[in-house]
C-alpha cells in the first residue's frame, strides 16, 4: 500500500473512533458510559499498537490530534475499571502520539500517569507525574480551569498518604473552594474533594470532623446513584473504616458488605472489592469468626494476585498469618503456614522499600497499611 494511501486510512479509522469513543472531560467519571467504552477499548489499544508498529517505516506514519485524544480518553476508562497496567502499557504509546510535551493534552496524559501510580501506591512516580502535569497546567490553563484544580486535589491526595496532613488540607481546600463557585458542573467532583477531606481528618483521628465531611459527600453522590456509584462505594469504604476505628465492629461489618455487594457489581476483580473482603476478614478475625475471616482473606488475595498489587497481597499474607495464630483450633502444620506467610508478607514489605517512606515509629498494622493505596487503607 502507498504511503500516504495508509495514512489517509490510518486518519480516517482514527478520527472515526475518537467520535464514538465517550470523552473524560474536567475530571468526570465515564462510569455511565463504561459500555460504550468496552465496545471501542479493544479498537483504540489496536490503532495505538499500529501507530507504534507503523511509527518504524521509513517515512513513518504521522500522529494526528484525534489519537492522542481518543488514547487519553482509553487510558482513563482503563485506569477506571482497575486495568492499571494496561493503561500505563497505552499512555507509553499515547505519550509519543502527543508532539507538544508543553500542551494541555500531554498534560492530562501526565495526570493519567499520577493517579494510576497513587493506586500502585507508587508515591515517587505519582508525585513526579503530578508536579509535571501541573507545572504545564499552570502555564496553559486558566486559575479556575477544572483539569487545573483535579491537579491540586490529587497532589492533595499524595500529601494525606505521606502524612502530610496539612499540606493535604490546604491544597484540598483551595480545591474546594474553586469547586464551589464552579457551580453544577463540579459537584461530583465537590464530592470527591468532601471525601478526600474527610479522609485527612480521619487519619487525624478527628472522627466527628470526618463524619461531617463524609455526610457531606453523600448528600452530593446520591443525587445520581448511577454515574456515582464507583465513588459511593469508596465513600461506604470510609464509614466502614470509620466505625471499625472507634471499635463499632458490627456496624463496620454492615458497611462493608454494603460496600463489597456495590463493588463486586461493578468490578469482581476490582482491587476495592479485593479491599472489602480483606476489611471483612479483619472485623471476622476481631469477632473470633476464624473461618470466616480466611475466606474473606483468601477471595481478597485472589484478586489482588491478579493485580500482582504487592503491597496489598503483603497485607493479606500478614493478616492471614495473624487470623491463624490467634485461633485456637490451629493445628501445629497450620502454624508452621503462618510462619511462611508472615515471612512472604515480610519479604515483599522489604522489596517495596524503594516506594514508601517507611516510619519506623508506626505500629505494625498501620506499616502494612501504608504498603496499599491510601484510598484502600
Amino acid at each position: 500500500m502507498p504511503d500516504h494511501q495508509k495514512q489517509q486510512e490510518f486518519e480516517q479509522v482514527v478520527k472515526l473512533y475518537n467520535s464514538w469513543f465517550p470523552k473524560q472531560i474536567n475530571s468526570r467519571s465515564l462510569l455511565d458510559r463504561w459500555d460504550e467504552c468496552q465496545m471501542y477499548i479493544h479498537v483504540a489499544s489496536k490503532l495505538a499498537k499500529s501507530f507504534q508498529e507503523y511509527s518504524k517505516d521509513r517515512p513513518p506514519i504521522q500522529t494526528l490530534p484525534e489519537l492522542g485524544e481518543l488514547l487519553k480518553n482509553s487510558v482513563w476508562y482503563l485506569y477506571e475499571c482497575g486495568q492499571l497496567d494496561d493503561a500505563l502499557e497505552l499512555l507509553e504509546i499515547a505519550y509519543e502520539t502527543v508532539p507538544d510535551k508543553q500542551s494541555a493534552l500531554y498534560a492530562h496524559l501526565c495526570n493519567s500517569a499520577a493517579v494510576i501510580y497513587y493506586e500502585q501506591n507508587d508515591l515517587k512516580h505519582c508525585r513526579d507525574f503530578n508536579e509535571k502535569s501541573l507545572q504545564i497546567r499552570e502555564a496553559v490553563l486558566a486559575p479556575n480551569d477544572l483539569d487545573l484544580v483535579s491537579s491540586y486535589h490529587n497532589l492533595g491526595g499524595l500529601a494525606s498518604a505521606q502524612g502530610r496532613y496539612d499540606e493535604a488540607l490546604e491544597l484540598l481546600t483551595k480545591t474546594e473552594e474553586i469547586r464551589i463557585k464552579a457551580g453544577p458542573e463540579a459537584v461530583v467532583s465537590l464530592g470527591l474533594t468532601h471525601m478526600m477531606i474527610g479522609r485527612v481528618h480521619f487519619l487525624r483521628k478527628q472522627y466527628s470532623a470526618a463524619l461531617e465531611r463524609y455526610d457531606m459527600a453523600e448528600d452530593i453522590f446520591t443525587l445520581s446513584p448511577g454515574p456515582m456509584s464507583q465513588l459511593m462505594a469508596h465513600l461506604i469504604y470510609a464509614f466502614g473504616n470509620l466505625e471499625c476505628a472507634q471499635g463499632n465492629l458490627t456496624a463496620a461489618k454492615e458497611f462493608y458488605e454494603t460496600g463489597h455487594k456495590r463493588s463486586h457489581d461493578l468490578g469482581p476483580t476490582h482491587i476495592l472489592t479485593a479491599t472489602f473482603d480483606y476489611k471483612l476478614g479483619v472485623v471476622e478475625a476481631h469477632l473470633q469468626n476464624y473461618a470466616k475471616a480466611m475466606d474473606r482473606l483468601q477471595n481478597a488475595l485472589a484478586v489482588v494476585e491478579r493485580h500482582n498489587a504487592r503491597g496489598d497481597i503483603a497485607r493479606i499474607l500478614r493478616r492471614q498469618a495473624i487470623v491463624i495464630r490467634e485461633n485456637p483450633l490451629s493445628t501445629p502444620a497450620q502454624m508452621k503456614e503462618a510462619d511462611k506467610l508472615m515471612e512472604k508478607a515480610e519479604t515483599i514489605r522489604a522489596q517495596l522499600s524503594d516506594r514508601v517512606d517507611e516510619d519506623p515509629s508506626l505500629p505494625e498494622d498501620l506499616v502494612y497499611d501504608d504498603l496499599v493505596c491510601g484510598y484502600f487503607r
